[in-house]
């Protein structure tokens, strides 16, 4: 009787040691390798338009008053109204909030025209303005810019160094522009629309001034510090983006991209003081300006040149631009050689 336990005990033992390798061979799946759990962990980037974000560049040229009233117009402008209260401002003062709403809320820019039925020696207490199309339809085109800042980030992930941003958006943004030589041909509305940074970043149409802003909003959308800078001289009066990446300051012409309607080009990204003052224009440092008349000679180290590969005749002639997010590389395909640049 106790063999008979003891063999029923050994059995049953046995038996359960087997139901559990089993059971351990049917739910063990293979480990992903290293590159495949470091690919599964990408992720695109989790922006959001916040027409409130102004960088550190802009804040710069624009005192307190005007960057608070600009913040109050915005909210306003959001909510349905028409009209802002202010201390005791001139015409000069409006403008200048008006201008840096270019930059801070395209859609505001596009669709509400500012009064300025005022000299410049005329002290007001409030900011008005008047929609330029139905509310409801400023809704709907809100939503269409959305989508369409959406589609420049379509290729922005968490994790990329602030030159791997701005290759992603500068490309996706430049490559479908088209320079609008009838803007100022059109009745005052329509070309008020047509150059507007709304237009540039939904239309993919502008002249320098729009698309240099539309490019300097979705730089700063992803926490780029931009702003937008242009000369009297050289090849002629001209705007243009200048931001920072990973601490270094350069200069982006996505306008220019636009004069090589046959191919995508890059010639424009990050280029030096220097490109700027000779092949890329010609103009000299020392005739650079903020809003027109603020010069910006010195404040700026824009020498440096490690995007001096990308430049060039190749990079007039662009088919694809695909980035690597895990290594941080852009393999950019020209017709004549592939270029693989480190962005970090």
């Amino acid at each position: 009787m106790k063999s008979i336990k003891f063999k029923t005990v050994i059995f049953i033992a046995l038996l359960s040691l087997l139901m559990l390798s089993g059971c351990h061979s049917e739910t063990t799946d293979p480990q992903p390798s290293e590159t495949e759990a470091a690919e599964a962990e990408l992720k695109r980037l989790d922006y959001k338009i916040d027409y409130h974000v102004i960088s550190p560049f802009l804040e710069a040229y624009y005192d307190e008053q005007t960057i608070d009233l600009a913040h109050k117009a915005i909210d306003a402008f959001l909510n349905d109204s028409l009209e802002i209260a202010t201390p005791d401002v001139n015409r000069r003062d409006i403008e200048n909030i008006h201008s840096l709403l270019r930059y801070m809320c395209p859609p505001f820019a596009a669709f509400c025209e500012v009064r300025y039925d005022m000299d410049f020696t005329t002290v007001v207490n409030k900011m008005t303005w008047e929609y330029r199309i139905p509310r409801e339809e400023i809704e709907k085109e809100m939503e269409r810019f959305r989508l369409a800042v959406d589609n420049c980030m379509e290729d922005v992930y968490e994790g990329d160094t602030d030159a791997m941003k701005a290759l992603s958006i500068y490309y996706a943004y430049s490559k479908d522009l088209e320079y609008d030589y009838a803007a100022y041909d059109m009745d005052e509305d329509a070309s008020f629309y047509r150059t507007s940074p709304f237009c540039a970043i939904t239309d993919h149409t502008g002249v320098c001034y729009n698309i240099s802003e539309g490019l300097a909003f979705l730089f700063n959308m992803v926490g780029i510090n931009a702003g937008s800078v242009g000369s009297y001289e050289g090849a002629g009066a001209h705007e243009w983006v200048i931001a920072q990446l990973d601490g270094q300051y350069y200069y982006f012409d996505a306008t220019w991209e636009a004069g090589y309607p046959e191919n995508d080009s890059l010639t424009y990204f990050a280029i030096t003081e220097e490109d700027r003052a000779g092949w890329a224009g010609g103009y000299p440092a020392e005739s650079v300006v903020f809003a027109a008349v603020v010069p910006i000679e010195g404040k700026y180290d824009l020498s440096d040149t490690r995007f001096e590969s990308i430049h060039g005749d190749a990079a007039a002639s662009v088919k694809s631009v695909t980035l690597d997010h895990k290594n941080q590389i852009a393999h950019i395909e020209t017709d004549s050689e592939t270029i693989n640049f480190d962005m970090r």
